[in-house]
C-alpha cells in the first residue's frame, strides 16, 4: 500500500476523536441530508487545502501578496489581512451557493452551504488562533520555514505529499502525523456558531459582507503591491519562493 495511504489511515485512527466530532456537527447541520453534508466537507477540506497551495504559487502573484505577507512578517496587521484573504478566498464557493439560491434554485441535494461554512470556520479559527497565537505545534510552524510542506489540514497534507513531520522535519512513522485534539473546542464553538446562523435569514446579509470583505481584500493588495513593489520583490522574491518557480 502507498505510504501516505498508510499514514493516512493512521492519522484517522489517531484523530478519531476530532473526525467523530465533525460527523456530529454534520448529523447536526445536515439532518435531512448526511451524504450530501459529508460530501461538503470533503470538498470544502480540499478547497482550503488547494487554496492554500495557490497561494505559494508564483502563477498567482501579486493576487497573493497578502497571504506571502503574512509569511514574512509577524504582527496585527499581517494577521488581519491574513484574515480578510482566507475570507474572501474561501467563502467564494458557499457565497455562490448562497446567491443560487436566493434566485430561486434548489441545491440542497447537491451542496450544503452550512457544512461549508462550518470548515471555514474551523480552518481559519485553527490557522489564525490555534497555530498563530497559542502554537500548539511546530506543524503549522514548519510551514512557515519550508513554504512547500504542512499547508493543512494535515490529512490532505499526508495524503497529497506535502506532509513534512511535527515541526521537527521528521518525514518518517508515527511523528509525521499531526495529533489533533486542539481542533475539538473549535469544531464545538464553530458548529455552534454556524448551527444558529442557519436559522436566520443570512443569506442577502452574508453576500453583502463578502462583498465588502472583497473590497477591503483588493485595497489592501493594492496597498502592499505599490507600497512594497520594489522592496518586496527585490529582498523577499528568492527568499519567499526558494529560488525557484513553483
Amino acid at each position: 500500500m502507498n505510504q501516505n495511504l498508510i499514514l493516512a489511515e493512521k492519522s484517522l485512527r489517531i484523530n478519531w476523536k476530532t473526525w467523530l466530532a465533525i460527523f456530529i456537527v454534520i448529523l447536526i447541520l445536515c439532518k435531512n441530508n448526511i451524504q450530501t453534508g459529508i460530501f461538503t466537507i470533503l470538498i470544502g477540506l480540499l478547497a482550503v487545502y488547494f487554496s492554500h497551495v495557490c497561494g505559494h504559487l508564483y502563477i498567482f502573484y501579486p493576487f497573493t501578496i497578502t497571504h506571502l505577507y503574512h509569511h514574512a512578517h509577524s504582527h496585527i496587521y499581517s494577521h488581519l489581512i491574513e484574515i480578510l484573504f482566507e475570507f474572501f478566498v474561501f467563502l467564494c464557493i458557499p457565497v455562490s451557493a448562497a446567491a443560487i439560491e436566493l434566485m430561486g434554485f434548489d441545491i440542497h441535494n447537491v451542496f450544503s452551504v452550512p457544512a461549508f461554512i462550518f470548515v471555514y470556520l474551523l480552518y481559519t479559527t485553527v490557522h489564525n488562533i490555534n497555530y498563530s497565537i497559542f502554537h500548539v505545534n511546530g506543524v503549522h510552524e514548519f510551514h512557515h520555514k519550508s513554504y512547500t510542506y504542512n499547508f493543512g489540514p494535515d490529512i490532505c497534507d499526508i495524503v497529497f505529499g506535502t506532509k513534512s513531520g511535527d515541526g521537527n522535519g521528521d518525514r518518517d512513522g508515527d511523528s509525521n502525523i499531526e495529533n489533533t485534539d486542539h481542533y475539538l473546542p473549535n469544531i464545538f464553538i464553530c458548529g455552534l456558531a454556524t448551527y444558529f446562523l442557519q436559522w436566520l435569514d443570512w443569506r442577502p446579509a452574508f453576500i453583502g459582507l463578502y462583498i465588502l470583505t472583497a473590497v477591503l481584500f483588493g485595497l489592501c493588495t493594492l496597498y502592499l503591491f505599490y507600497k512594497h513593489m520594489y522592496e518586496y520583490e527585490r529582498d523577499h522574491y528568492n527568499y519567499l519562493f526558494h529560488r525557484k518557480k513553483m
